[in-house]
């Protein structure tokens, strides 16, 4: 039983006068090679102080994990019982073993019937019967128990407890704690319950994070399914507007070549492209001059370094494009991926209220879009912007204006 999960299973077993004994914290391969007589030393203090923590005694009782019997077979078996006995343990193995942990078929336990007749098989070889409540489903073990003690109590069987077996009272094989052992018992206890609720907290935030993100993998299918079903009503004007993407780089020689090829790519004709080599000290600029100097659709700028938002301004200063967009060094797009999203900006209903809203409203509609122009300039002149964006221009006016796309 896992005594740190269910104390209240512990200290029910003790008020009616059961015996407990020691098995270990974690469960190791007893008869594993790289079981170490200090992990066993520690594993047995640490289910010794979690007993005494919860009930108050000691118990002196000790089956190994994956028992032994009462005739053990291999050296394996018994090679580590010595430093259990050194820590004053007496040791208790079990002959009758009907494997109710076992399985007829995968997440099949094996019947109740079953069960009984294995212990009836192996009753007259010995005098201790084991029996799982972990590992499983233990339903067959809850049904075959009563039939058990029936079975065998027909059959001349008595029942009593480990203390009787080797002549000893209860008293002896659980101790009483002295007062100083119950100030380390209340200690430990309160560390064990510091380490139990970390579990359970660990635990639930683990099982809210996976709802939450399956919750919204799920929302984004839905929306992604409704999207996809929906008429597309956005066109491409003809002729298309004029654009410039803009790249800020830094220490990026790894993969700006990539980056500004796959831009070049784009099916949108007369695409301009403004990369900022922002005082890098790697290869950047020179891969930007050896690979695109002599393309007459990109435009380079050296300058030293001083943030991302001013590398974007000094492009945006040479920029004279109804539409400016702009991507991160490391981002590559698809050759359709700009004239999907210009399609959004030019509905036909959305340009003539446009022009009726200019010719109607110059001033306001100039005062508007200089508010909606003016970029974010923190003091230190670094800004964290999105690695796509996409601003609309107004072209020949005496201040550049550029209005962000909704």
């Amino acid at each position: 039983m896992d005594a740190n999960k269910w104390p209240q299973l512990l200290r029910r077993e003790y008020a009616e006068s059961h015996e407990i004994g020691n098995h270990t914290y974690t469960h190791p391969d007893w008869e594993g090679p790289n079981l170490s007589p200090t992990q066993i030393r520690w594993e047995l203090n640490l289910t010794e102080r979690l007993i005494e923590s919860i009930i108050g005694a000691k118990s002196i009782l000790f089956r190994p994990p994956f028992g032994i019997d009462h005739q053990p077979e291999y050296a394996e078996e018994v090679a580590h019982l010595p430093t259990a006995q050194d820590m004053g343990y007496i040791i208790i193995g079990q002959k009758v073993d009907p494997n109710d942990w076992s399985q007829e078929s995968p997440g099949v336990p094996i019947s109740a019937d079953k069960i009984l007749e294995n212990i009836l098989e192996e009753a007259p070889k010995g005098n201790i019967v084991l029996l799982h409540d972990g590992g499983g489903n233990r339903s067959q073990t809850l049904a075959a128990l009563p039939r058990i003690i029936d079975t065998l109590r027909d059959k001349g069987y008595q029942f009593v407890s480990v203390a009787d077996l080797i002549g000893k009272t209860r008293a002896q094989v659980m101790l009483p704690l002295s007062a100083e052992e119950q100030f380390e018992a209340r200690a430990d206890g309160f560390i064990f319950g510091i380490y139990h609720w970390f579990w359970v907290i660990i635990t639930t935030t683990f099982i809210l994070g996976i709802i939450l993100v399956s919750g919204r993998t799920l929302i984004i299918g839905i929306l992604a399914l409704i999207e996809k079903l929906r008429p597309d009503h956005a066109v491409m004007p003809a002729p298309p507007p004029s654009v410039t993407v803009l790249i800020p780089a830094h220490n990026e020689e790894n993969v700006i070549v990539q980056t500004v090829t796959s831009v070049l790519l784009s099916d949108l004709q007369g695409l301009r492209i403004i990369v900022v080599d922002d005082g890098s000290t790697d290869k950047t600029g020179e891969l930007l001059d050896a690979n695109f100097s002599h393309e007459p659709r990109v435009g380079i700028i050296h300058q030293v370094n001083r943030g991302k938002a001013a590398a974007l301004n000094s492009a945006m200063s040479q920029a004279d494009t109804e539409i400016v967009v702009t991507i991160d060094a490391d981002t590559e797009i698809e050759t359709d991926a700009i004239s999907k999203l210009l399609r959004h900006f030019f509905r036909p209903e959305t340009r003539r209220c446009r022009r009726q809203r200019e010719s109607r409203q110059p001033l306001a509609l100039a005062h508007a879009l200089a508010s909606a122009r003016v970029h974010h300039q923190p003091e230190h002149g670094e800004a964290r912007l999105p690695s796509f964006e996409l601003h609309h221009r107004r072209p020949r006016r005496p201040r550049r204006l550029a209005q962000e796309g909704h």
